[in-house]
């Protein structure tokens, strides 16, 4: 029986791969953090109910949204899903939460807790950044190790 022989990944070349993960980690934060900016700063704050939960399974993962029914300023009632899930129920049923919602586009609204306003999309900028650093670390690193070995060889 014959075994192949694992490619190693150059570590310049995994490193590269690693910094275009991390920019787009901090590129979807920054783009959920300016979407969140706008909701706050032009969005209708109103109390809604959580009236039930959106069970949603994915995988192995079962995650719970909270489906809400709140008033719009024309009096309309409607009912709307929250894009962000946990793998519990956060709410309990008929809970009353504030949300900020667009005018224009009422499934548009967020929860108005800080976590969901702006510590999930700074998980993303602080997960990419934490990334970049340590590929900059390892890299200078390796530059350090490979000038060494040049003059030792010397």
């Amino acid at each position: 029986m014959r075994f192949r022989s694992r490619r190693r990944i150059n570590p310049v070349t995994g490193s590269v791969i690693a910094a275009i993960i991390g920019l787009a980690f901090i590129g979807l934060g920054v783009f959920l953090l300016n979407n969140s900016l706008k909701l706050v700063q032009n969005g209708i704050k109103t109390e809604a109910t959580v009236i039930d939960y959106r069970r949603d399974t994915s995988g192995n993962n079962v995650t719970y949204k909270p489906v809400v029914e709140f008033k719009l300023t024309s009096g309309e009632t409607i009912q709307s899903i929250d894009d962000l899930g946990s793998s519990n129920r956060q709410f309990t049923k008929g809970q009353k939460v504030q949300i900020i919602y667009m005018e224009d586009d009422p499934d548009n609204f967020v929860i108005n807790s800080f976590f969901r306003v702006y510590g999930f999309p700074c998980i993303f900028i602080v997960a990419g950044g934490l990334a970049l650093i340590l590929i900059t670390g390892n890299l200078i690193k390796q530059s350090r190790a490979k000038s060494r070995s040049e003059t030792d060889y010397q």
